[in-house]
């Protein structure tokens, strides 16, 4: 059931806002969509909404689309941020001065601590408004954009797990948002959906296919990308992933194991589970045309690092996270160890793996 007393605001209008505002459009949502470039809008607000495919409702009306963030999230109950991970700081930083009490901030998705960055940064620029924030561990929906303002959407994740930050506030956030995301499940708290965050598998296959992703050539990201070879590397990473994690006293969940809840689908090996999803649900997954593309910026940058820096708390050695971070920041010159969310950003610097614990299910 929808609620249409008051809106919502879509910030960042790439093909992750454009589906979340599809889905909820033709859900009944009020919507405002903000984008801070004004090509990613125009088309959406010269049509007044969407066009959808593959729904019951062919069209998403939005109230209005903007580049001005103040107009965008006055008097919206929600709002989500669907921008790429690596701009989470800066979006916090500029919603600082405009929010007011009760509004809530959904990060679709959120990546690793997302929505401790968040918090973190709204304390650091003095905002006093008494918001909830809180973060999906992946993205709802398997879509792909069919024109500016056209999308086809095709299938729904099973489930999704959602965690505010603190932890105390998960059963508020759920009462506003879970008619929108039905699929959401509540987590513990945020750390089980840091290392419940599947997007380091995208890495490996970046950082072993450079040749393919800066070049002209066609390929598929995952059906080309991901040999029996790249995915012994991703299970190495997933390994030291599942260790990091019980130390932070969080149950074993492998990467086979997130796919199968997420996806319903298991194979005989990882390999052979990557390249069924890659026909059944990642069709359309859109092909890396340089390092800075998402699969290496964000997911290095917002779920590996923070893995490792995790790990380097509770005295987990991490050696191939170490050298694909290191790795990475060699083919394309940028310090992820420093750009990346460490302990500092996250606000957690100095504090033990209890504290950590602590910090995120009470906000203490």
């Amino acid at each position: 059931m929808s609620d249409e007393s008051t809106p919502w605001a879509i910030i960042g209008m790439g093909m992750g806002g454009r589906g979340v505002a599809a889905e909820l459009g033709v859900m009944g949502y009020r919507l405002r969509v903000h984008d801070i470039v004004e090509d990613e809008i125009r088309e959406i607000g010269l049509r007044g909404g969407l066009k959808v495919e593959g729904r019951d409702g062919d069209f998403a009306p939005v109230e209005f689309a903007t580049t001005n963030l103040g107009e965008a999230v006055d008097g919206a109950k929600v709002i989500v941020v669907c921008t790429w991970g690596t701009e989470h700081a800066r979006v916090a930083r500029d919603l600082a001065p405009l929010l007011v009490d009760g509004q809530l901030i959904l990060l679709i998705q959120g990546n690793a601590c997302g929505a401790l960055l968040v918090r973190n940064e709204l304390e650091l620029a003095r905002c006093t408004a008494d918001v909830d924030i809180a973060q999906f561990d992946g993205y709802p929906y398997m879509m792909t954009v069919l024109a500016p303002d056209s999308v086809l959407l095709t299938t729904n994740k099973e489930e999704l797990l959602v965690a505010a930050m603190p932890a105390t506030r998960n059963d508020a956030v759920m009462s506003v948002i879970g008619d929108a995301f039905p699929m959401a499940r509540q987590a513990p708290d945020l750390l089980h959906l840091a290392f419940d965050e599947a997007g380091m598998m995208h890495v490996p296959a970046m950082v072993t296919n450079v040749g393919f992703v800066e070049s002209d050539r066609e390929y598929h990201h995952y059906t080309d990308g991901m040999t029996p070879s790249v995915v012994r590397l991703v299970e190495a990473l997933d390994a030291e992933r599942v260790a990091v994690a019980q130390a932070y006293g969080i149950p074993e969940a492998r990467l086979d194991d997130w796919v199968d809840r997420t996806y319903g689908v298991r194979e005989k090996s990882l390999y052979e589970t990557i390249q069924l999803m890659a026909i059944t649900h990642y069709q359309y997954c859109p092909r890396p045309r340089s390092l800075e593309y998402r699969f290496l910026s964000q997911d290095l940058s917002c779920i590996s690092v923070t893995t490792a820096a995790l790990g380097d708390v509770a005295d987990v050695d991490t050696p191939i996270h170490d050298s694909v971070i290191t790795m990475s920041g060699a083919l394309t010159g940028v310090d992820y160890w420093k750009t990346g969310r460490n302990l500092e950003n996250l606000g957690l610097a100095g504090k033990s793996v209890s504290q950590i614990q602590a910090h995120v299910s009470g906000g203490i």
